[in-house]
Parts: structure tokens; sequence; C-alpha cells
């Protein structure tokens, strides 16, 4: 079988039908052999994130920060999922590797969240520069653009998915969020007026 969780719902069907010692000592071998693995499992996800393989987690237009903490919490989940079912006592090697994986997937996914509410109050500044700057050209020509960071919309994007897998956003990136049409809206009527 492939999963743990398969595993484990196999072994709690055959343990109320095995009454018998010599049954009984073959079905502890198979809990020991599913501990063992979910033990492995443990480890794997640990190696995984302290190795950075978050960055290789793709999910098809999902953005950067949003994307590293829908990761985390599915690993999260992963670790979780079996020791809700396993009954194990709270000495065990397995519990203790456990309480260690979720204190560093949860330390990692609140950092992350931190990393993002930083890049927000960073480019809230954006916002405040003028509307209009001029850029020259490499012939010499001189253009007036909208000054108007893409990393903005980057944000907003960020905010979207964050609030939709329910994380309390600070109140600047709620401030964007909020404001979304109305920037998208004036960056549209600005280029407008300059094209014309």
């Amino acid at each position: 079988m492939s999963s743990i969780e398969q595993k484990i719902n196999l072994l709690q069907k055959f343990k109320h039908i095995f009454e018998r010692p010599s049954l009984k000592k073959d079905l502890e071998g198979y809990t020991k052999k599913i501990i063992d693995s979910y033990q492995k499992e443990l480890l794997e996800i640990t190696e995984t994130v302290m190795n950075n393989n978050m960055n290789n987690y793709q999910i098809r237009n999902m953005p950067h920060y949003a994307k590293n903490i829908l990761f985390l919490r599915n690993m999260i989940f992963r670790a979780a999922a079996p020791m809700k079912r396993l009954e194990l006592s709270n000495k065990s090697d397995v519990v203790k590797t456990y309480n260690e994986v979720c204190e560093m997937l949860v330390k990692k996914q609140i950092y992350i969240i931190m990393e993002f509410f930083t890049t927000v109050d960073n480019h809230k500044s954006k916002l405040q520069s003028p509307v209009f700057t001029s850029v020259t050209r490499s012939n010499g020509e001189r253009l007036i653009v909208v000054n108007f960071d893409p990393v903005i919309f980057q944000l907003i994007r960020e905010a979207k998915v964050l609030e939709r897998n329910h994380i309390k956003l600070l109140k600047p990136a709620e401030t964007v969020l909020i404001q979304e049409d109305k920037y998208k809206r004036y960056f549209n009527e600005l280029n407008e007026v300059i094209g014309e």
C-alpha cells in the first residue's frame, strides 16, 4: 500500500477481528512496521523542507509566498493525519519526532508570512511616489510613463490567495487588496491618457 493512512485503515479493520494471540502478535508486528514507515516519512518531510525543496513545488498560477505557505500546510497535514489515528504514548520517539517536525513547519510558515508582510510594507511606499515619470530611451528620446511598480500587482495576487486560504492579513496588505480595482483602473486610465 502506498500511503500510511491506508495502512492504518486496514490495520484498524483487522484489529477488531483477530482474537487469537498468534494473530495479535502478527498484527503488532505490522503496527510496528507502520510506525517505522511513518517515522521515515516524518524525516522525509523534514529533509524536504530543510533542503528548501519548497521552490520545486509547483502549483499552477500560484504566487511565490502563497505557494510556499500552501506547501508547508500540506506538509503539516501529511504529518498530522496519521498521528491522529495511531495510538502512541507521549514518550515514544515517533511522537517526539512528530512534535519537532510540526514545530519546524509552523515556524517556517510564520517566517514566510512575516516575510510577505515585510515585502508589503517595503512596497507600500512606492504607492506614494509620483504618478508619472520620464524615461530616456537609448536613442535619447524622453517618454512619459505611468510610474506604477508591477510588484504591487504581484502583492495583490499574493494577498488574494492568502486571504482565500484563511490567513489573516495585516492592515497594509488588506488595504492594498481592498483598493485593487481602484489601482488597476487608475493604471489603465493613466496609460490611456499618455497614449493619446
